[in-house]
């Protein structure tokens, strides 16, 4: 009896062995794979000196201690971070062999191809719901990942599980009620939309699905209605709250991390601190939206001139970015510019004319 315990104690103790011996071959391999990963000269001239510091310190230190997971870890998200992806999804590769168990790996690559709308996310987002199923973000980016690349009703599935743990998560409903209405199920889509409002967290896209909802059933009178009274509202946030992501958002300074700081005070109305954020961002690789948040956040302050400007660099930019329409049409109303009205106002119905076709 005893020796069939040894026995047992040493098949574990040989199993224990090969397993660390074949974590440290992959690691050996993957070794040689980090050390040629940093962006090229050109790349970092084109980042802040910080910035650039940064991460040819982080590099530096990775060719020193290369079995330092948390090093390498910290590597892969500052390069994420600021907008060094392709890189980042190399190291988020090789964290996924050696550091299997942790579900932030296949989450954050997932993210950076969803962002590419590469269709592999999606097993990206599989594999990090294998390691953690409780974690809500992972089923709402893969619920809209899988209604991106056509899979309808696996994406239904996965918003349903995230509102399953979250009742009011407004991301989630908006999202069912888009996709309910554009898939002719109007009881569902009233019934999300229902859902919106009992939680109370009613906004301009919500009134935005209500008229689409309205011109679907053939009712003018309630589309045309809800969409005059669009034009005055706030534009509404659609960001996934994802605690876990912040840990790329807080390494450093990049269009991601500047943008995700200016939503932020969007959100609670500090305006003047959100500008200094969009501010920085413009410098760097601003957005259609970028531009049109600016704007509002001027009009916000009263510096209407400023929104102005940000909201015509927003057309520059993106000519049917029709909210930017809607924002120039009321300020020269209220300025009793009639000319400049008639003008915003037709390029609101012509783009709007695109939409319905």
């Amino acid at each position: 009896m005893k020796n069939i315990k040894n026995n047992k104690s040493l098949n574990y103790v040989n199993i224990a062995g090969t397993y660390v011996i074949f974590l440290l071959l992959i690691f050996s391999c993957s070794q040689e794979k980090i050390f040629n990963i940093i962006p090229n000269e050109s790349q970092l001239l084109d980042v802040e000196f910080q910035v650039r510091e940064k991460i040819i310190t982080l590099s530096d230190s990775l060719s020193k201690y290369p079995n330092d997971i948390k090093l390498l870890a910290d590597y892969a998200m500052t390069l994420d971070a600021h907008d060094f992806h392709f890189e980042a999804e190399k190291l988020y590769s090789i964290l996924q062999q050696i550091d299997y168990t942790d579900f932030r790996w296949p989450l954050f690559h997932a993210i950076i191809l969803h962002n590419l709308g590469d269709k592999k996310s999606l097993e990206l987002y599989k594999k990090s719901m294998n390691l953690n199923n409780k974690y809500i973000p992972t089923l709402s980016l893969c619920g809209q990942a899988m209604y991106e690349h056509g899979h309808i009703d696996s994406s239904i599935f996965y918003f349903n599980k995230a509102i399953q743990r979250q009742k009011c998560s407004k991301f989630e409903l908006t999202y069912l009620a888009k996709i309910y209405i554009n898939s002719n199920r109007f009881y569902k889509a009233d019934s999300m939309l229902a859902l919106i409002s009992e939680c109370d967290i009613v906004d301009k896209t919500y009134y935005s699905l209500l008229s689409e909802l309205a011109r679907k059933n053939n009712n003018k009178t309630l589309y045309n209605k809800l969409t005059l009274g669009l034009i005055d509202m706030p534009d509404a946030s659609d960001m996934i709250y994802n605690p876990i992501y912040d840990q790329i958002i807080e390494k450093g300074l990049s269009s991601t991390w500047f943008r995700y700081r200016a939503q932020k005070h969007m959100e609670i109305q500090l305006y003047e601190l959100a500008i200094k954020e969009y501010t920085q961002l413009i410098k760097l690789k601003p957005l259609s939206e970028d531009y049109y948040n600016l704007g509002i956040a001027y009009e916000n302050i009263g510096k209407l001139i400023m929104a102005e400007n940000y909201f015509k660099l927003c057309l520059k930019n993106n000519p049917v970015y029709i909210q930017a329409c809607e924002q120039l049409a009321k300020i020269y109303k209220n300025k009793g510019d009639i000319k400049k009205y008639i003008f915003y106002n037709n390029q609101i119905q012509t783009i709007r004319s695109k939409i319905i076709e």
